[in-house]
């Protein structure tokens, strides 16, 4: 979306990097080249794994080392790869295979490599790490090499998201680079729109992750650390939906184990919770009323003794729906007491966790600030809240803005869908820390069909300013259907919080090289492309929408993706929750339902210029909703009680071409 009114200003190459000058200084002399995850400097694919010689991992013997060089080992034999199944210690300079080295700063010696970075050791966040891959005299070696442990584990994620599986070879661009996080914790929320609204018995109900067996959940997270992400945001909020009390053991049950697997997987664990909407959707609880308060810390306890002890983090959000008005209750006083309040439920089970109160859709909660700030970040989707407002409204109590008053001063805010310096500025002038919670990036969680967002992903991520990676605490990204092909804004979501420049078109191709194969990935990324739609239009309607060169544009990305191949024990890089196949042929169908609506416009635009009656027109939209073949495995082939829920539903093709 085109965003008005703040800092669009592009971060350049090192913007993420608060290194010192003379770190920087020792990196460019010592290293022989650099290069930006993904692009190439005079750089050669190298065989890193392949043929009759195994692959040989040598780890430094720290507890996280051994445990990555595992999964490394376990990454190449689900493949088909040789690996010698002996980790080592040392690396051998006689060995004629290829050698992948695990290590972190402070035990480089211990696998023979000289520090060639003394980067790793200085201010530089824990999660920086160096990635050198290079064909050494008698074979090919990869060291990933972390300021810490958590450091290791990102360069063994982002090494997965680089390595090219061709079939009989992995290969990897040889090179080295220096990487360090833009935004320190990168928060992947799993929200769940399909418990709201698809029905039981729907063919789409798969992708409520609500419903899936233990083991996939546990399991489901390793995908997003693949993808970049430090943490993942878990979302009981019981009034979506309306759960019963019987449906809720199986839920938080299903929730807790989410976030164990995150756990396993090294990442921070957030919870979203509604403030003070408990039970059912747009419901409030009054603080001020005496019964409604005792319900409130009831259901406070509850939710801690529930989620306390598996998570780190939890984000209180009060505007749509919620933010009770009633008996005194305003926008600025009684949600910091209701946060404070559940803060305290939270302690009493985990004394370490952290909190934040979310601003999303409250935007009159700005209007307590002392001075005026920007609001444009309420566009577009709640555009009376980025109107311009009366600021420095009287505080109760005497409180000064954002001071501890209401609520302790270790409780964060979190800004509206993206970074706004105006807001981050006041909130940490309070001495508060900063977040940003985002919704209607990476989907759409109202409709239940794929939205595809890649090129909005990439606009919002790519403007933060430099000063949003020194400002924020987090920033999170959210997916609510789980399984289907928006995954794809996922992974430009978490790559671009590493690094906001990355270009677009490049982590598209890494994503489809990496689920579908480096021979697939061209026509892929044109099937992604021509089925972009964003998070509010059902299919792309560009102004060439119904033209003959735009419809032959279609049948060529068609027939190009009729050349997509996966053999039958295919194994993405990355940890999908379904088949590689399935998300080909979704995206094959939607672009084949897509085209039926262009050229059904085309023939009607084309008999609206010869002067038809609407009595053929009405013909030829029959005609051409007979020709929409049956293509069950896009929910929006047909919409009604069995595939979406009241009040969530969409135009079907047939309906779209009604409506021409």
């Amino acid at each position: 979306m085109k965003k008005t009114g703040w800092n669009n200003k592009k971060v350049n190459l090192w913007s993420g990097f608060h290194c010192s000058i003379e770190t920087l200084s020792l990196f460019m002399m010592v290293c022989l080249f650099i290069l930006c995850p993904g692009s190439s400097v005079n750089a050669k694919r190298l065989v890193v794994a392949g043929g009759n010689i195994p692959v040989r991992i040598v780890s430094s013997g720290t507890v996280t080392a051994d445990e990555m060089g595992r999964y490394m080992q376990n990454f190449l034999k689900e493949r088909n790869f040789s690996v010698d199944p002996i980790i080592y210690r040392k690396q051998s300079s006689r060995y004629k295979g290829s050698q992948w080295i695990l290590t972190d700063a402070d035990n480089l010696s211990k696998v023979g490599i000289r520090n060639p970075f003394s980067g790793l050791k200085s201010s530089c966040p824990d999660e920086s790490y160096w990635m050198k891959a290079d064909q050494t005299g008698s074979g090919t070696r990869i060291l990933l090499a972390g300021k810490t442990d958590s450091g290791l584990r990102a360069a063994v994620a982002r090494l997965i998201c680089q390595v090219a599986n061709e079939g009989k070879v992995l290969t990897l661009e040889s090179g080295e680079n220096f990487n360090q996080p833009f935004i320190k914790r990168r928060i992947l929320d799993v929200g769940n729109s399909a418990r709201r609204q698809v029905p039981d018995g729907s063919p789409f109900k798969k992708v409520d992750l609500e419903t899936w067996s233990l083991d996939r959940l546990r399991a489901y997270p390793e995908l997003f650390w693949q993808f970049g992400f430090n943490g993942l945001q878990i979302e009981e909020v019981r009034g979506y939906g309306t759960l019963t009390d019987q449906q809720l053991p199986g839920i938080r049950k299903a929730l807790q184990v989410l976030a164990e697997g995150a756990r396993d997987r090294g990442m921070y664990v957030s919870l979203f919770q509604w403030g003070d909407c408990l039970y059912k959707e747009g419901v409030t609880y009054s603080w001020n009323d005496p019964a409604e308060h005792r319900t409130m810390l009831a259901f406070m306890n509850d939710l801690a003794d529930g989620y306390g002890q598996y998570v780190d983090h939890v984000n209180i959000h009060f505007g749509d729906p919620g933010g009770c008005l009633r008996d005194g209750c305003d926008s600025y006083k009684t949600p910091q007491q209701v946060t404070a309040a559940y803060y305290e439920a939270f302690r009493k089970v985990n004394p370490k966790v952290e909190f934040s109160l979310s601003t999303w859709a409250w935007g009159d909660f700005w209007s307590y600030c002392p001075h005026s700030v920007d609001l444009s970040n309420y566009n577009p989707y709640f555009p009376d809240m980025a109107k311009a407002k009366t600021f420095n409204r009287p505080i109760p109590e005497g409180g000064r803005f954002l001071d501890s008053t209401f609520m302790p001063l270790n409780i964060g805010i979190a800004l509206h869908r993206t970074y706004n310096q105006d807001q981050a500025k006041a909130v940490l002038a309070s001495g508060r820390p900063v977040d940003v919670w985002t919704w209607y990036v990476g989907d759409n969680e109202m409709i239940n069909s794929y939205w595809l967002n890649m090129k909005g992903v990439d606009e919002i991520l790519q403007s933060l300013p430099e000063e949003a990676g020194k400002e924020l605490r987090s920033y999170s990204f959210e997916l609510n259907f789980h399984g289907w092909p928006e995954i794809i804004n996922t992974y430009i979501g978490g790559r671009k919080l590493w690094n906001p420049t990355l270009p677009l078109k490049l982590l598209e191709k890494e994503f489809c090289a990496g689920a579908f194969g480096p021979g697939n990935a061209d026509a892929m990324v044109a099937l992604y492309e021509a089925c972009e739609n964003g998070c509010f239009s059902a299919i792309p309607i560009p102004k060439e929408f119904g033209t003959p060169a735009y419809n032959q544009l279609l049948r060529e990305i068609l027939k190009q993706a009729g050349s997509i191949h996966l053999s039958a024990d295919w194994k993405p890089n990355f940890a999908l929750p379904q088949k590689a196949q399935e998300y080909v042929d979704q995206l094959k169908s939607r672009l084949k339902l897509i085209l039926c609506v262009s050229e059904a416009k085309e023939a009607i635009e084309k008999a609206k210029k010869n002067h038809a009656d609407a009595q053929t027109i009405e013909k030829i939209k029959k005609q051409y909703i007979q020709r929409i073949p049956d293509l069950p495995n896009d929910p929006l082939n047909r919409q009604d009680s069995s595939i979406a829920n009241e009040g969530y539903r969409i135009a079907s093709f047939a309906e779209m071409i009604a409506h021409l």
